[in-house]
């Protein structure tokens, strides 16, 4: 039985070590549900990140995922995409994702702003909208700062926004 990924835990193993226990040997928060989980190792990141000005300012490195196992999540990580920037690459990358969003959300805003287009474009409009918002929401709360192959087809996605905008634009002149 090959798992995505090579790991060989069934779906349900993997499950309720994400969702219901901590391992690593960290405190389970009183009510074990998705969010107070995930809660509570954000708390933690915040808590390191700011007591400590070398990870502030420049993060753990991307090399040094170890760094931060002792939290007791997966590997690690803080599955949102702020706390993993900033934690591993610092403040710098942390304000550049920032910018990169409101890039995205004003182009995005852009592209649903236009008006007279026709039916077939706006259908595509909308799915990529879709698209772009369920993307940005596994940012959220998934470990992908790490996971180059979901980053790469992420940046790929918004930066098509701008020259899809352009096209929808010209057609409609």
């Amino acid at each position: 039985n090959y798992v995505l990924g090579g790991d060989p835990r069934t779906h349900i193993e993997r499950i309720t070590e994400v969702f219901v226990a901590l391992p690593g040997g960290a405190p389970i928060p009183s009510s074990t549900s998705f969010l107070n989980a995930r809660l509570y190792v954000w708390d933690l990141y915040w808590k390191t990140i700011i007591s400590n000005p070398k990870i502030f300012l420049f993060g753990t490195g991307l090399a040094n995922v170890d760094a931060w196992e002792w939290i007791g999540a997966n590997e690690g990580l803080a599955h949102n995409i702020f706390l993993d920037a900033w934690g591993f690459t610092g403040l710098v990358n942390l304000l550049f994702i920032i910018v990169f969003l409101v890039f995205i959300f004003n182009d995005l805003k852009n592209l649903l702003s236009l008006s007279g287009i026709a039916i077939r474009d706006q259908i595509l409009v909308f799915s990529y909208a879709t698209a772009i918002l369920y993307y940005i929401n596994i940012l959220m709360v998934q470990a992908v700062v790490l996971d180059r192959s979901f980053m790469i087809i992420f940046y790929l996605t918004a930066g098509i926004l701008k020259p899809l905008t352009n096209l929808i634009k010209v057609e409609l002149q």
